[in-house]
C-alpha cells in the first residue's frame, strides 16, 4: 500500500502535499547534513554553509518532486522548468537567511533550533509557490 502511494502520481493536492513532505524531508535532510558538515568539519561560515547545502537540498528536491509528486507539469521544457524550480528556491533560500541570521544574530537562538524554523518556513513557500507556478 506505502509503496503504491509513493509510486502513484495523483493530482490530487493532499496526497501532492503530503508526498512533498517526505521529499522535503529527504532534502532537508541532505541539506542539514551538508550544512552541519561545512560549519562542523570545514569551519565554514553559517550563511556560506547554508548557501552550498541550498544547492543540494535544491537539487534533491527536484529530482524527487518530478518523479515522486507532481503529476502535471505547466512547464514543458525542463530546463526552464528547472530555472523556475531554483528561482523559487533562491527566493526560499533568501527566507532561510534572513530567518537563519534573525534568530541567531537577534534572538539568540541555536543553530538547531533556527535552521529548523528556517526550514519550515521556506517548506510552506517551495509547495505553495511551486504547486502554483509549475505544477
Amino acid at each position: 500500500m506505502l509503496k503504491n502511494f509513493i509510486l502513484n502520481k495523483s493530482n490530487c493536492k493532499k496526497n501532492q502535499f503530503i508526498k512533498y513532505f517526505f521529499v522535503s524531508g529527504i532534502s532537508f535532510i541532505v541539506d542539514f547534513s551538508v550544512f552541519f558538515f561545512f560549519v562542523n568539519y570545514l569551519d565554514v561560515h553559517y550563511l556560506i554553509a547554508n548557501v552550498l547545502a541550498f544547492l543540494f537540498g535544491l537539487t534533491t528536491n527536484y529530482i524527487l518532486s518530478v518523479n515522486f509528486v507532481f503529476t502535471n507539469r505547466k512547464i514543458n521544457h525542463k530546463m526552464k522548468e528547472y530555472i523556475l524550480f531554483a528561482n523559487i528556491g533562491i527566493i526560499g533560500l533568501l527566507i532561510n537567511q534572513v530567518t537563519l541570521f534573525v534568530c541567531i544574530e537577534k534572538f539568540e537562538e541555536s543553530l538547531v533550533v533556527s535552521k529548523i524554523l528556517s526550514t519550515i518556513i521556506v517548506f510552506l513557500w517551495n509547495f505553495s509557490a511551486r504547486k502554483i507556478l509549475l505544477f
